[in-house]
Order: structure tokens, then sequence, then C-alpha cells
């Protein structure tokens, strides 16, 4: 195992290099991130992770590009899903998924969810 220090926050982290790691559990939306080399801490990873889903949704929102979770399509069952990036847990007990989840089903559900990027378009009126 290797330890490593974080170019963000200077913490130290270990690296399980060729094997598989916490760092592949999360997905990829900027090529800077890609598997070739850790480089950031698993916080430090997921923030910026969140802040690129974040503008990813809100461009797809906007009409601007292309469902960003194309690669991840399917990927929705239960044990792909990252606590902070598809769900989160609201008053200990509520499951409540986020857009991401959602761009991951590929469509709206007819639910009414309340992250859903697909401006309810199955949800009868």
């Amino acid at each position: 195992m290797l330890v490593k220090r974080c170019a963000q926050c200077a913490a130290d982290f270990s690296c399980q290099a060729n094997r598989p790691c916490w760092c592949t559990s999360l997905p990829i939306l900027d090529d800077r991130f890609s598997k070739k080399s850790c480089w950031l801490c698993l916080e430090c990873l997921k923030s910026c992770t969140l802040e690129q889903i974040s503008q990813a949704v809100a461009k797809f929102e906007a009409g601007e590009t292309d469902n960003p979770a194309a690669p991840y399509l399917g990927q929705t069952q239960t044990q792909s899903l990252i606590e902070g990036i598809d769900y989160t847990i609201e008053g200990g007990v509520a499951l409540v998924f986020t857009a991401w989840y959602h761009l991951k089903r590929g469509e709206c559900c007819g639910s009414g969810c309340r992250h859903c990027p697909y401006d309810h378009s199955n949800v009868p009126t």
C-alpha cells in the first residue's frame, strides 16, 4: 500500500495501486480525475466529484448538454449507490435520490421525485 499526500488538503491517504480502490467507485466527469493516478484523498475527490455533478446537472437541465450520466445508465441498483452522490438520508430514515441518480435511470419515472432532472415529464397531470 502506497501512502500519498492529497494535492488539495495535504492530508496523507493510502493508495492501493493496481487493486480496486475507493476512488474507482466514484463517477468520472473530468479527464483530470481518471483512474491513472490517485492525487486526492477520498473527501477531496468526493467534493470535486459533487461539484462536477452539480455543474453537469445544471447544464443538462438548461438544455445545454446531453445526459452527463450516459456512461452510467442502468447503474441504479443498491450495490452501486454512493451516499451523497446518488442519494441522501433525511431525518435519519428518508432515502432521497439525487438528480444524478435520476440521470442514471435515463428517464423520468413518473413518481414526482423532488430532484427529477427530466422536468417531471412522465408525471400524470
